[in-house]
């Protein structure tokens, strides 16, 4: 399955990037990551079951990774790992400091990923992580065409129109949204938040909701920041709700998280790291890009979550 489908793959990937070696080889790497994936849940991810995107950190710390390319090459190695996975060839993309949007999309049409970075011309501000989740759960509806999705992130408003800083639907009252397709949303940063919300409770709360929605959260640790990387771990390492079907179920407390929070449906956050990305390989981000999809997509096929395997 590997092999024909790495030829398949590279041919159409062809066309749209030419004689380009690095990516060419960022795809061939992909494609050995993917097949593990695939041999692991027992059916192809590339068969429209997993879209992605990505939300970079654009915050004054990451100043010299943008200055020398590194971010550039980043953004081209995601490229590279999702390219077997979705045909289009495209990801949604999007930069967060002290507030976060989408700019253009990420795609290798037509070697369109070259210059990127320099295009799109991020700010350097602080970094607000609550904000770039919430703007890559608006790019999953978009990819996915699923507006339902945006119920899961809807403030609830008073009769003005101002939210309540309340949730429309309390989380204690969400249900699982079946979809034919998961999305893998890519968080690639080098600390913990400093701008707008950044109480760790209310940060974990949304991503509770969200592994009610089919969404992947993968934060992409850079740097040498030890409270950011503790603080992206213990979002990892947020307890979640036992299922009788679940191989390894844990011993935890069955209705909350640290008697504040719902537990997670779902584990549907996983923390990777690569250092300095001016150092890491193709092999290291294609690694990072693949890790714990091998236990989360038949999770979200016993709960419901992905659906028509």
């Amino acid at each position: 399955m590997g092999t024909s489908r790495a030829r398949i793959a590279l041919g159409d990937i062809t066309k749209e990037v030419g004689d380009d070696q690095a990516m060419l080889r960022r795809v061939r790497v992909a494609l050995g990551e993917i097949d593990k994936t695939n041999e692991a849940v027992g059916f192809d991810i590339s068969d429209g079951r997993l879209a992605g995107g990505v939300m970079l950190d654009s915050s004054v710390s990451m100043r010299p990774w943008y200055q020398d390319g590194t971010v550039q090459v980043t953004t081209e190695r995601i490229a590279g790992y999702f390219a077997p996975i979705d045909k289009t060839y495209t990801l949604e993309c999007g930069y967060f400091d002290t507030e976060a949007r989408q700019v253009e999309d990420l795609s290798l049409r037509n070697r369109a990923y070259v210059g990127f970075v320099n295009r799109t011309v991020p700010r350097l501000g602080s970094t607000n992580l609550y904000a770039a989740i919430l703007v890559g759960v608006e790019m999953a509806a978009q990819a996915l065409n699923d507006k339902r999705i945006l119920d899961y992130i809807k403030p609830k408003k008073t009769w003005t129109g101002r939210s309540t800083g309340e949730w429309d639907i309390p989380t204690h009252q969400l249900r699982p949204l079946a979809g034919a397709t998961v999305y893998e949303l890519v968080i690639v940063t080098d600390g913990a938040p400093t701008a707008g919300i950044t109480d760790p409770i209310k940060i974990m709360e949304l991503l509770i909701r969200l592994s009610y929605v089919g969404i992947f959260v993968k934060f992409v640790y850079v740097g040498n920041d030890s409270a950011g990387k503790k603080f992206l771990q213990d979002l990892d390492d947020m307890d979640t709700a036992r299922h009788p079907k679940d191989p390894r179920p844990e011993d935890v407390d069955p209705t909350t998280y640290r008697g504040r929070l719902p537990l997670r449906y779902i584990d549907n956050v996983d923390k990777v790291e690569i250092g300095d990305p001016r150092n890491a390989t193709d092999e290291a981000v294609a690694a990072a890009m693949n890790n714990e999809l091998g236990t989360y997509l038949p999770s979200a096929v016993r709960r419901g979550l992905l659906t028509g395997v």
